[in-house]
């Protein structure tokens, strides 16, 4: 096929590409790394054993056995002027690869939060009665109590590494929730309880376990979507890239007469 032909294709891909072209780590944990090595700050350390924890499950994890109440976890510090003005020109995208090993009866197990300074966005994780992972997002925080507003369970993945993100849109104002690339939760727009800008903290709280292979704070929206879309939306696919062939071949005729 000519490069006339393929022009058009070429054109929406390099544009879908650039949607995040200037996307950029804020702060980023990764595999068997201390995270104090990372620029994260332990609290509370005394409550939890923490340590790296190799090929589990086919991941390598940072792991923390919460031992007791209360909440143990790993604090980047407050945003700097320049990452507030950049996710809110560009949105952000929280991502969290993560198992919860154990966990008690509360919701708030396993998590990863951002505090911007102005709101707060809750991804937190537990399992169920079958013992299958859960993602809660948290809409209040009372007294140090959770209160979850939407849940997605993955049912039957037991206690599994899951990729969890948490895309915020600037234009909504909100954040969706994907897990392993498929969008579960739409419109979450976090909560403004104990907000005081600690930036991106995760850890465990209550008596959990959890092991953490990937914990990043990212400008832009970033998330990648499942691999293979659904029927209908790749017949929609085919047929936008053959309308546009289409309509470059009249403007080619055009151009000819």
């Amino acid at each position: 096929m000519s490069y006339f032909f393929l022009k058009p294709l070429l054109l929406l891909a390099i544009l879908m590409a650039g949607i995040n072209a200037n996307a950029a780590v804020i702060h980023s944990h990764s595999g068997l790394t201390n995270p104090t090595l990372e620029g994260f700050t332990l609290v509370n350390p005394g409550n939890v054993t923490v340590g790296p924890v190799v090929n589990d499950m086919g991941f390598d994890a940072w792991g923390m056995d919460h031992s007791s109440g209360g909440t143990s976890f790993y604090q980047s510090g407050g945003l700097s002027v320049g990452d507030k003005a950049l996710i809110a020109s560009q949105g952000w995208t929280l991502s969290l690869r993560a198992r919860v090993v154990n966990d008690s009866s509360f919701i708030h197990n396993v998590f990863a939060t951002l505090d911007t300074g102005t709101r707060r966005f809750d991804l937190t994780l537990s399992l169920n009665s079958s013992g299958d992972t859960t993602a809660h997002l948290i809409e209040t925080v009372v007294s140090a109590q959770n209160t979850p507003g939407q849940t997605y369970s993955l049912t039957g993945s037991g206690s599994q590494y899951h990729l969890f993100q948490l895309q915020f849109d600037p234009i909504s104002q909100t954040a969706d929730l994907f897990i392993d690339g498929i969008e579960r939760i739409s419109n979450y727009d976090g909560h403004t309880d104990f907000v005081s800008n600690r930036g991106l903290f995760w850890g465990a709280a209550n008596g959990s376990q959890g092991n953490f292979n990937l914990v990043t704070l990212e400008s832009g929206q970033t998330v990648s979507l499942a691999a293979v879309p659904e029927p209908s939306t790749l017949t929609l696919l085919g047929f936008g890239a053959v309308g546009m062939v289409g309509a470059a071949i009249r403007r080619r005729r055009q151009n000819v007469h």
